[in-house]
């Protein structure tokens, strides 16, 4: 395997391990953390399944990097323009560097396959090509709902019962993401004949999946 594509596919479990500590931790903490936590363990299951899907997929999703960088280099750019209040040296060098930046980027946009109208992968395309279109967009919309400062996840109190039932539901919801991605990186490896009895643990089994049915 082509150290890109290993790169690739071995990132997305190792964050999921770090989204699945987290999960642990904001198991009793805010809404809004456990549910980003959930949401991430989510979205890194979709690219988990795209990725060990084909060879030209985790290309794609590794060049996507370009795209994203891009983007922050330009955002950043802008975000320097509208804060400077009057011309000086830092700036100008902030700005210099970040244009070499983008000179950098342009030259690898050109050596990767990405058109030169490509737009980053959406999550939630990517989940409709899987077949898990609906349940993503389900669970997106829940989990967004209180990650983000909305009028729910600011007034939300909620007795000790219902409490429980929606803290329950997201910590599950994350827990079975993280076992089926710990699961499909297995599978992944297994066709590479890869041996994978120190990361498979058969002492953790859960009979739920966010799996699209074959």
């Amino acid at each position: 395997m082509e150290a890109w594509h290993s790169n690739i596919v071995g990132s997305i479990p190792l964050r999921a391990r770090i989204n699945y500590d987290h999960l642990k931790r904001a198991a009793g903490a805010n809404y809004e953390y456990l549910g980003w936590c959930c949401r991430n363990l989510v979205e890194l299951l979709i690219w988990e399944l795209y990725v060990t899907s084909s060879k030209d997929n985790a290309r794609r999703l590794f060049e996507d990097y370009v795209i994203d960088t891009e983007h922050l280099a330009k955002n950043l750019g802008n975000l320097l323009q509208i804060f400077a209040t009057e011309p000086n040296a830092e700036l100008d060098k902030n700005l210099e560097l970040l244009a070499k930046q983008e000179s950098i980027l342009r030259e690898e946009r050109a050596q990767c396959s990405l058109a030169a109208d490509s737009k980053y992968l959406d999550v939630g395309k990517i989940a409709k090509e899987l077949g898990m279109g609906a349940a993503f967009a389900s669970m997106n919309r829940i989990l967004s709902k209180l990650v983000h400062p909305t009028s729910l996840s600011l007034l939300l109190i909620l007795p000790p019962d219902p409490d429980a039932q929606l803290r329950t539901f997201m910590f599950r919801m994350g827990l079975i993401a993280a076992k089926d991605g710990l699961d499909v990186f297995c599978e992944y490896l297994k066709s590479l004949e890869v041996d994978t009895a120190l990361i498979a643990d058969a002492s953790f089994s859960c009979v739920s999946t966010l799996r699209p049915r074959k």
